[in-house]
């Protein structure tokens, strides 16, 4: 993926809208004597894409990859590993991994302070909050809440406990290094205090370094409470702190990527509000947006299963901070937020379901999974009903619905022909919509004495239907580069007319007839490739 700098960003972007201006001011006549200076739209523009999540910091050089988790139903529970074994410097090895992703993940969508400056945004009002409730967790007291204020989608309590968690983990993983050296100091002799005291030092120290500027002594004095303070000190002015306490690095010395996640999460959510939309009104589909808008902030995955629970109030203030925002339309005079969400719950989609009781009554939750299965049966009846027709797409529905049947009983239910029938069921399974299995009456497993029953299954065909998208978005990609290889020199002839700023130039008849059909057919390829891309994703990326 492409990552540039932020100033490279600038440039590009400021130079593009200055040529496009000084372009339309020759086009219009206009004598532009000075050029406008776009910095600084740029820059906010830039800050709240980065608040929305559609760019997010690439990901340091020297970040290990993820790593793998088993889905592991029951586990035997282990001894913890000794201090000194292979288990145990693997053990380390790991949270040393996890810890540093979740630093990553901390700085992943945090805007540096020179974009933030004077706009009320100040990384202070999240890293002061957070070092203050860091303290005083570690110490057993309750953190301060004189502000809720919300920055970048988090609120005080939220990043205090977030470097509380930090911290803790950091002091865990320093008092087991610096035990593990005081055991090795006593094990070759050195069983004087001082000499294992100084050993458990210089190993804290080692392992502040590479991890965190937290530092543990190995005497009684030190501890979570210590590590959290250390954590919550350093964690003021240093966003990503280095070796001696270094500055954080400024915008122009990161790396900054495009976020391809929260693009599927949108479509995805578009995907799901249209759906509903167009079964139960355009009111009902503002209130599931509204919905899933509030919760996308808790999701870890696109392929998201269960939204979190929320009860009327909090849907209300989802939907009116949409609506201010312009991100969402207002609602019908007359309706009912509180109507509306238990619409949604007892309809037959099923895209709403009661979740536990909260403290204000009841609260509801997305099934995200229900709508988007409902999506994908829906686009697979159409591409069904398109290839075989309205009786192989009956037939499909008969073999979801009764399971195994053989070829006479599918005709019996179809109330069809059984020639045609017959046909439609091997066109189907030749295509690997439908499956067949051979049932044999003997143990030889002669054809002659075998029946064969045909079944449905629709996660088979979704995978086959994967596959025919992937195959026609090839075709249509191929037809597109061949036409426009047909075509190569007028392309070039209206690109180098387009870059002169010729808006009338000279062409002969049969060029412009050839110029017509061109953009005829790129526009028909071009439109039905967006099409396949829109049904890729759901087979795919939801």
């Amino acid at each position: 993926m492409f990552c540039s700098r932020y100033d490279q960003i600038t440039r590009a972007v400021v130079a593009r809208q200055q040529q496009h201006d000084s372009t339309a001011a020759e086009q219009n006549g206009v004598n532009q004597d000075t050029a406008v200076d776009y910095t600084e739209a740029v820059r906010w523009s830039f800050v709240q894409l980065l608040q929305e999540h559609y760019v997010e910091r690439a990901p340091p050089c020297n970040l290990p990859p993820p790593q793998f988790v088993s889905a592991v139903v029951s586990r035997v529970k282990k001894a913890a590993p000794k201090p000194g074994s292979a288990e145990y410097a693997d053990a380390q090895s790991k949270a040393m991994q996890q810890l540093q992703h979740k630093t990553y993940e901390e700085q992943r969508f945090k805007a540096p302070r020179e974009l933030v400056a004077g706009a009320g945004l100040d990384d202070d009002s999240i890293l002061a909050p957070a070092a203050n409730g860091a303290a005083a967790a570690a110490d057993g007291k309750p953190a301060s809440r004189k502000r809720k204020k919300m920055v970048g989608g988090l609120s005080e309590e939220t990043a205090a406990a977030a470097a509380a968690t930090a911290a803790a983990e950091a002091a865990a993983a320093n008092a087991a290094v610096a035990k593990q050296a005081a055991a090795l100091a006593n094990k070759r002799g050195k069983t004087g205090k001082g000499s294992s005291s100084k050993a458990a030092a210089t190993a804290g120290e080692g392992i502040g370094e590479s991890i965190s500027p937290v530092k543990i002594e190995a005497d009684a004095g030190s501890g979570p409470s210590a590590a959290a303070a250390a954590a919550a000190g350093s964690s003021k002015g240093n966003l990503a702190p280095g070796a001696g306490g270094e500055d954080p690095p400024s915008a122009s010395e990161l790396l900054w990527r495009v976020n391809p996640d929260e693009f599927n999460r949108r479509f995805r959510n578009k995907v799901m509000v249209d759906l509903v939309a167009d079964k139960l009104g355009s009111d009902a589909g503002t209130v599931l947006a509204a919905m899933l808008s509030h919760g996308r902030r808790f999701e870890t995955d696109v392929k998201g299963d269960i939204g979190i629970a929320m009860g009327v109030q909090e849907v209300i203030s989802a939907l009116k901070a949409g609506q201010d925002a312009g991100r969402l339309p207002h609602l019908s005079p007359g309706a009912n937020v509180d109507a509306l969400v238990k619409a949604l719950t007892v309809d037959g989609l099923g895209c709403v379901q009661e979740g536990p009781p909260g403290l204000t009554g009841a609260t509801f939750q997305v099934d995200m999974s229900v709508i988007l299965s409902k999506a994908k049966q829906l686009q697979l009846h159409a591409v069904l009903r398109d290839k075989f027709g309205i009786h192989g797409l009956r037939i499909f529905n008969v073999l979801w619905v009764r399971g195994h049947l053989e070829q006479k009983q599918v005709a019996d239910t179809v109330m069809q022909p059984h020639k045609e029938i017959r046909e439609l069921l091997y066109r189907m399974f030749k295509a690997g919509y439908i499956q067949m299995q051979d049932i044999p009456r003997t143990s030889d497993r002669a054809p002659s004495r075998s029946f064969y029953t045909f079944s449905v299954d629709l996660s088979s065909a979704y995978k086959r239907l994967a596959g025919d998208l992937y195959q026609a978005a090839g075709k249509l990609h191929a037809r597109l580069t061949f036409e426009m290889a047909q075509h190569a020199e007028l392309v070039e002839l209206v690109e180098s007319a387009r870059a002169a700023g010729a808006l009338n130039f000279n062409m002969t008849d049969s060029q412009r007839k050839a110029l017509e059909r061109l953009q005829r057919v790129t526009t028909a390829l071009e439109t039905s490739m967006l099409r396949l891309d829109n049904m890729i994703a759901l087979f795919n990326e939801y």
